[in-house]
């Protein structure tokens, strides 16, 4: 009877590694090597805070909004995007006071890509903890159920981790892929940033139909590749125009 009674407390923190699997096993080997990369990803992770806190405070000074998913999801994403912009031109200009700030930040394409990853990463892992402990809090820890009444098929602890991993891995590839847009001033390539976030969030609102999260996952996961291929190839373009530039 003990270990039915744990079953639920085992699983959901089993399923708590799997959602972070990516956020850890990434970070730690493009960020461990470089402890400049771990500042800013911390502070990334302290404006994705800040983000939730702005989101969070507009929907409860209006609060019909909150009642409206949709518009829950853009607001948040809008702010998100706007805060991960901000923290660009804050770099930028940070660059310009000498020699200090290079104990963080360091100049070139490759570079610039890494600490745009640095910010997703910092964005992923708030992401994952925020958003999973959210589910849990939800629902086990309101009615003691594992699974969701939209969603009989699949125990909520492994639907909820499945999404906030895809949604960690989101974070990075935008990370990566926002950062070349902001500095080759690409602003067709930034809208479209934002509207790859937008959507993939928007794709969530699957999960309110009956067993919505089946399909929901594969549309996200669909979507979450596309993105992250997307985000390389732009990558590997932004290199080799920087390269060119310098020669």
């Amino acid at each position: 009877m003990e270990t039915e009674q744990n079953n639920p407390l085992l699983v959901s923190v089993g399923c708590l590694f799997l959602s972070l699997s990516a956020t850890l096993i990434w970070g730690g080997y493009v960020i461990m090597p470089r402890p400049h990369l771990f500042i800013v990803a911390t502070m990334a992770a302290f404006f994705y805070c800040l983000g939730q806190m702005l989101a969070a405070g507009w929907w409860f000074a209006i609060p019909p909004l909150k009642q409206e998913f949709a518009w829950v999801l853009f607001s948040t994403v809008t702010i998100q995007e706007g805060i991960r912009w901000a923290m660009f031109a804050l770099f930028n200009w940070m660059k310009g006071y000498g020699e200090g700030v290079k104990a963080f930040l360091r100049v070139g394409a490759v570079n610039g890509l890494l600490t745009g990853f640095a910010v997703g990463a910092g964005y992923g892992l708030m992401s994952v903890l925020l958003s999973y402990t959210s589910i849990v809090g939800d629902n086990y820890w309101f009615d003691q159920s594992i699974y969701m009444p939209n969603c009989p098929e699949i125990n909520f602890f492994v639907a909820g981790a499945a999404f906030a991993l895809a949604y960690s891995i989101m974070h990075m590839a935008l990370g990566v892929l926002a950062w070349s847009m902001y500095d080759t001033k690409n602003y067709v390539g930034i809208f479209f940033t934002y509207a790859w976030h937008l959507g993939i969030s928007m794709a969530s609102i699957g999960n309110t139909n009956r067993g919505g999260c089946v399909y929901t996952l594969g549309i996200v996961y669909g979507l979450v590749v596309l993105l992250s291929l997307c985000a390389l190839a732009f990558s590997i373009r932004f290199v080799k125009m920087s390269k060119q530039v310098d020669a």
